[in-house]
């Protein structure tokens, strides 16, 4: 997990993400499994809003999106969500 990727820009927005986050990860000093956790959290999320015709672009996801998923992975996934309000 702590090879260096390769950070050139890519067409998909989603690689681009994933790349940024990534590196963000591994200025936080994370560790290589929790951030293996959060980007396979992270593709789900993206995987999930891409299945539902949300829309593509972080900066127009709102609230409702990130509940919608939490709600999924409830419901359809059975998965326990940690509440942290």
């Amino acid at each position: 997990m702590r090879q260096h990727a390769d950070t050139l820009p890519s067409t998909n927005p989603d690689v681009n993400l994933l790349q940024h986050f990534t590196i963000h990860l591994r200025a936080l000093n994370r560790s290589d499994k929790t951030s293996e956790t959060y980007l396979d959290s992270t593709k789900q999320f993206l995987g999930f809003i891409a299945e539902r015709g949300m829309p593509p672009e972080p900066a127009n996801w709102k609230r409702g999106h990130i509940e919608a998923f939490l709600a999924y992975l409830l419901d359809e996934r059975k998965l326990k969500v940690l509440n942290r309000q």
